[in-house]
């Protein structure tokens, strides 16, 4: 469908139609980035006197930040999170919930936006609200507090994809549990088969002893929630992975731990 025409249905009275064509720009701003010449509009939606307005602006303006090479979400930050402070309480949960996007690839963010995060007053809201809200922060704290390990995770595993054998054609996250801590090896196999996991046994690269270590919390106690949580973090990291040429022409990307079933992982963005 037509860009100009897409953008010129954010401003409609259809809500419907209105909200097919936010939906429909925040696909096409997951995978392109012919909306981050579109940023200066998107901070005027915020602006706007109009609930749905200021919604789909923070929404689309939030997608961009996969694309801020000129960091103007840093430079405006401060000004569109007035929203978390909106009348509207659905119009809190939604920027919430876009925020995701932002401290993904954003990280010199996350101090800043988890601050006015955990200051927002939702008790001023109609009480069928309050859990909700509640939910929501504690899900978007949650993501900023992970994105402390993505980070770290990427140099770390960037490290070796970069000089991987040249015939890899999968690699494997081993995870150990060791004493108040989880690790995390990276294994390179030159065989893969999605059928029989034993492919993972097959390798000819490890990091060996330099392992990625995440301390055990009361949330990862048990393997579990371990598993959980790292197949999580590195999920992330794909998204935000500077070696996507790499990854895509692997066959295969697992995770698990040594003495458990592999679990495949996806490469999706």
């Amino acid at each position: 469908m037509d860009l100009d025409y897409l953008l010129s249905m954010l401003d409609s009275k259809d809500t419907s139609k209105g909200f097919e064509a936010l939906k429909e720009l925040e696909i096409i701003s997951e995978s392109r980035n012919v909306l981050y010449l579109y940023i200066d509009k998107f901070i005027d939606m915020v602006k706007s006197k109009k609930y749905v307005i200021r919604v789909r602006g923070f929404r689309l303006f939030c997608k961009q930040a996969r694309w801020d090479v000129d960091n103007v979400i840093n430079q405006n930050i401060e000004e569109v999170l007035s929203i978390l402070n909106d009348d509207k309480p659905t119009a809190v949960r939604q920027a919430l919930s876009a925020l995701k996007d932002v401290v993904l690839y954003k990280s010199e963010l996350v101090d800043i936006i988890k601050e006015r995060v955990l200051a927002i007053d939702y008790y001023k809201y109609k009480e069928t609200m309050h859990s909700l809200i509640a939910k929501d922060i504690r899900e978007l704290v949650e993501v900023m507090d992970k994105m402390k390990y993505v980070e770290e995770f990427k140099a770390w595993v960037e490290k070796y994809l970069v000089d991987l054998p040249e015939d890899t054609v999968a690699i494997n996250f081993n995870l150990y549990e060791r004493e108040e801590v989880y690790s995390v090896q990276l294994i390179a196999a030159d065989a893969f088969d999605e059928k029989d996991e034993d492919w993972a046994c097959e390798e000819i690269f490890s990091t060996e002893d330099d392992l990625f270590v995440i301390p055990m919390a009361e949330d990862i106690e048990d393997l579990e929630d371990a598993l959980v949580y790292i197949k999580g973090l590195i999920e992330e990291y794909l998204k935000i992975s500077s070696y996507k040429s790499i990854l895509k022409n692997l066959q295969g990307i697992g995770v698990g731990f040594v003495d458990g079933n592999v679990e495949l992982l996806s490469l999706d963005n």
